[in-house]
C-alpha cells in the first residue's frame, strides 16, 4: 500500500500534519519508486511503479491539503525497472523518466499542460545506452537534462535541444576512469 501525509495548512504554528492515509491498495509500490510533482495548475500528480513493472499515475482531486487522489492510470503497456523520475518542463508539461526492462532510458510527456494524459514512451539514445541509476532536472532555459550511470559506473548526460524538443546524443561526463554509484541534480542560482 502507498500512504500519504501532508501539512494541514501553511498558517498553522507550529506546522501540523494530518494522519497517514492510504493512497491506494490497488497499486502496491512496495520496494518501488513513488514520485509526486505539482502540475502547471497546482494539482499534485503522483507516479509509481506497480507490481507488474508498469508506471502508474494518479491526480489529486483538488488543490487543497488532504485532497484524495483519483484512480490510478497505467502509462502505456511497457515494463520498467524500479526507478522513475518526474520533472515539470519549460512548456508546463510533466515528463516521466524510467529505466526500461532493457536497462535503457525512456520518457513520456504529458500531451498538454495539466492534462494528466501522457503520450507514448520514447527511448532516449539507443539500445546500447544502458543505465543502473539516473536523475533528471530542468535547466534555467527550460530544457530538461538527464544524467545516467552505466553498469560500469561511468556518468553520461543528455539534454533536450529546446524545451520540449528532441534529445542530443549521450555524452560522457568526466574521464574514462571517473565512476559513480549515485548522483544528485540541483539548482544553481548563478546566472
Amino acid at each position: 500500500r502507498a500512504y500519504q501525509t501532508q501539512q494541514t495548512t501553511e498558517t498553522d504554528t507550529p506546522l501540523a500534519w494530518t494522519g497517514w492515509q492510504v493512497v491506494s491498495s490497488a497499486v502496491n509500490p512496495a520496494n518501488r519508486t513513488v514520485r509526486a510533482v505539482l502540475d502547471n495548475r497546482g494539482y499534485v500528480q503522483v507516479f509509481t511503479n506497480g507490481t507488474d513493472a508498469g508506471v502508474y499515475q494518479a491526480t489529486a482531486s483538488a488543490r487543497v491539503a488532504g485532497a484524495p487522489l483519483g484512480g490510478w492510470t497505467r502509462l502505456g503497456t511497457e515494463g520498467f525497472a524500479y526507478l522513475i523520475e518526474t520533472v515539470l518542463d519549460g512548456a508546463g508539461q510533466i515528463q516521466v523518466f524510467a529505466i526500461g526492462a532493457d536497462n535503457t532510458m525512456y520518457h513520456a510527456r504529458e500531451t498538454a499542460p495539466g492534462s494528466g494524459a501522457y503520450g507514448s514512451w520514447a527511448q532516449i539514445g539507443t539500445a546500447g545506452d544502458t543505465a543502473t541509476f539516473f536523475k533528471a532536472g530542468r535547466n534555467q532555459d527550460g530544457r530538461l537534462e538527464v544524467f545516467r550511470i552505466t553498469p560500469d559506473g561511468l556518468v553520461y548526460h543528455a539534454a533536450e535541444t529546446s524545451p520540449g524538443g528532441g534529445w542530443v546524443p549521450w555524452e560522457q561526463v568526466g574521464g574514462p576512469t571517473d565512476t559513480a554509484n549515485e548522483l544528485a541534480v540541483g539548482t544553481d542560482s548563478r546566472s
